[in-house]
């Protein structure tokens, strides 16, 4: 027999299978003289941009775990608390369905925290910080939304005491068109026409709803945006946590990428 036709090579079929978002890819194919098999998986994800790809061993690494991982690590926008929906009246204020943003929140909650993940170096801080992020975004919301029926629910965001002004000009017991132009003059400063943009806020107060646009106002642009200053959310304490997972899990896996504009 010639030697070099003594042993065969043979190749199995290639399967993708979509979990949660991410492919995992199979390929198997058998270890020399047949005596044992051998399975390479690979999972992939993406950004706006680029294409990310690991392989791994499943007998090391299970894939769920893994999934779950890079979901936390690379894609946690999906796992974020909802925020409020956006309304541009009082009217449709009204209409928003607190029982249903309220088991929303808790169900994004649960679901970070009942994730299973890989035995990463500082991920459950990572992890917490998450939740606490989403905790506190999920009472933001519940408080600004009954705070736009009854002003003095905005009071149970204690973080925010420093924006309490804007509630005390809601509930009466300062000058609430004071409040509201003095508002209106803040945010037109930046405007590209400061004046027209003073006119057009000064117009809704003349509306035949104005009062109740003022106080819609002064709710979603005045105390929210001074009150989101004080929340739990920052960038800075999240991406150092994440940091550290993250670079385990680089050392850990190989990570591909490809891009449509590499430059």
């Amino acid at each position: 027999m010639n030697p070099a036709n003594s042993s065969v090579v043979r190749c199995l079929p290639f399967v993708a299978v979509l979990v949660t978002g991410l492919v995992i890819a199979l390929a198997v194919g058998l270890a020399p003289g047949n005596s044992a098999s051998a399975a390479q998986k690979t999972l992939s994800w993406n950004d706006d941009a680029c294409t990310y790809r690991i392989s791994f061993d499943p007998a090391k690494h299970d894939a769920k775990r893994l999934n779950n991982t890079i979901r936390l690590l690379f894609n946690s926008e999906d796992l974020s608390a909802p925020i409020m929906p956006y309304t541009s009246g009082p009217q449709e204020a009204a209409k928003i369905d607190l029982r249903k943003f309220d088991q929303e929140c808790s169900a994004a909650v649960k679901k970070v925290r009942e994730l299973e993940l890989a035995p990463l170096q500082g991920l459950e801080d990572y992890r917490g910080h998450l939740i606490a992020e989403s905790e506190d975004a999920c009472r933001f919301g519940n408080i600004q939304i009954r705070g736009l029926r009854d002003p003095s629910a905005l009071r149970e965001y204690t973080r925010a005491s420093a924006c309490f002004h804007f509630i005390d000009a809601l509930e009466g017991k300062s000058d609430m068109m004071k409040a509201y132009r003095e508002m209106v003059d803040r945010q037109c400063v930046d405007n590209i026409s400061p004046r027209r943009c003073r006119e057009d806020g000064l117009k809704e107060a003349e509306k035949p709803d104005g009062q109740a646009r003022v106080r819609f106002r002064l709710t979603t642009y005045g105390w929210n945006n001074c009150a989101n200053a004080h929340t739990v959310r920052d960038g800075d304490v999240r991406e150092k946590l994440r940091a550290g997972p993250e670079k385990q899990f680089r050392r850990t896996f190989t990570v591909r990428k490809k891009c449509e504009n590499p430059g």
